[in-house]
């Protein structure tokens, strides 16, 4: 597939057009940021939640000798307050022991409660990094519940088209986090990553947007309303994913639903809203619903927003490649493994990768 010729078929709006001026500069861009934001906030994922007035963590247990000794493994509550109100949820962190250089570090937003069996912890502290993990559910429940969790105090009134939706919830919670971190200097900010599969791909992508201390943003297999073009796909459509999970969005997104042509906005806008911090990306090659091509066009549309900064985005051939690929030479990663729809330790292993060499 010619990627040129494809997204001149998907007639996919331009960042440096529809905004009604001009964008030939970095500064222009950042000038547009808020507008962007903005858009996908009333359109797409509902208001973000601010920040809180507050925020504090509790330890809840520490083992100091853990992964053979070489790291702690902890367990902690954070407490936020929101408006006067106070709200919570627990996380966890495997951190390899300080030798005097400052640590990198993921916050995995995950599917799993702590211990999560699926994330290859002791990999990642033998590479040299840090993870910090949030259940997904510990922050407020998958359905469309909004008196659970810290959905009860960030929640809106469902009736307004703008109301935060869970996925703009769950951000926020792995943003508060990224707070507590903060506070940490044996870690290096620099060195930053959030890390989600799937819906929490979805996260990952708008926590990277709206929070500029995220450095790496490693979006796993997130397709639709993630990091794939609407236009043109071959895999989920906002008709499918608006009708299974009307609550991970605003309900204005709706309206989308077997119309993406009227979309003011593509997902490669969301995409380019990260620049020129790094966009590391991985897909499967069974994952079709995910739609692997569309994620790949979206990601070549942001390269021209990375030279406004003077980066290289993404360094890829005219036609997309046959998987299993894997793409680490400019800001922008994107591989493609073989196989279906997870978060594996190969996704994990590429991911450390790109940063070590970034």
């Amino acid at each position: 597939m010619n990627i040129k010729e494809r997204i001149k078929e998907l007639n996919v709006p331009s960042l440096f057009t529809s905004f009604g001026r001009p964008v030939s500069t970095k500064e222009d861009f950042e000038a547009l940021k808020p507008d962007i934001l903005d858009l996908f906030q009333r359109e797409e994922y509902g208001y973000m939640p601010k920040a809180p007035d507050s925020v504090r963590v509790e330890v809840i247990d520490e083992k100091k000798q853990f992964f053979a000794g070489k790291g702690k493994n902890a367990h902690y509550r954070l407490y936020a307050t929101y408006e006067g109100r106070e709200l919570s949820f627990p996380f966890s962190a495997a951190t390899p022991n300080y030798t005097g250089s400052k640590i990198p570090v993921f916050v995995n937003i995950a599917f799993d409660p702590t211990p999560n069996f699926r994330q290859p912890t002791t990999e990642i502290i033998d590479r040299g990094y840090a993870v910090f993990t949030v259940c997904y559910k510990d922050c407020t429940s998958d359905d469309g519940d909004f008196e659970n969790g810290v959905a009860k105090i960030l929640g809106m009134d469902r009736s307004d088209p703008h109301a935060t939706g869970k996925i703009a919830m769950w951000s926020w919670c792995v943003s508060r986090v990224i707070d507590y971190i903060y506070t940490l200097d044996i870690f290096d900010h620099d060195k930053l990553a959030v890390i989600g599969h799937s819906r929490l791909g979805k996260t990952t992508l708008l926590t990277a947007a709206f929070d500029e201390r995220v450095k790496f943003a490693c979006v796993n297999d997130s397709g639709n309303s993630g990091d794939a073009l609407s236009r043109g796909t071959a895999g989920e459509t906002i008709a499918d994913i608006t009708k299974r999970f009307p609550y991970w969005f605003c309900p204005a997104y709706q309206k989308y639903a077997g119309n993406e042509d009227s979309l003011p906005f593509d997902q490669h806008y969301l995409l380019s809203a990260v620049a020129p911090r790094a966009l590391v990306i991985g897909t499967a090659k069974d994952d079709l619903w995910a739609d692997p091509k569309n994620e790949f066009l979206a990601l070549t549309l942001t390269n021209d927003v990375y030279k406004l900064y003077g980066k290289v985005g993404l360094i890829h051939p005219e036609e997309i490649p046959e998987a299993p690929f894997k793409l680490q030479e400019g800001s922008i990663s994107f591989h493609t493994r073989l196989g279906n729809h997870c978060l594996s330790r190969e996704d994990w292993n590429n991911y450390m990768d790109f940063i070590d060499k970034f």
